[in-house]
């Protein structure tokens, strides 16, 4: 992986960090986690298919149906 990647990678992990805190104090919902991570990905360059995504593609409400 080159640097400007990782760091890509790093940047996004960090806001991620911070969208999840809002999400488990409630402050977000899961919808509005999922559209903030896909805008994330776009804003750092990341792939939505990545691995690096904190994209949940099992959610209860689709009970594992991709």
């Amino acid at each position: 992986m080159d640097s400007v990647l990782y760091s890509r990678i790093k940047e996004y992990n960090t806001a991620l960090a911070l969208i999840k805190e809002m999400r488990s104090g409630g402050v977000i919902t899961d919808e509005d986690y999922a559209i903030i991570c896909l805008s994330l990905a776009k804003k750092y360059g990341i792939s939505s298919c990545s691995i690096f995504t904190g994209i949940d593609l099992i959610s209860a409400r689709t009970d594992g149906n991709i």
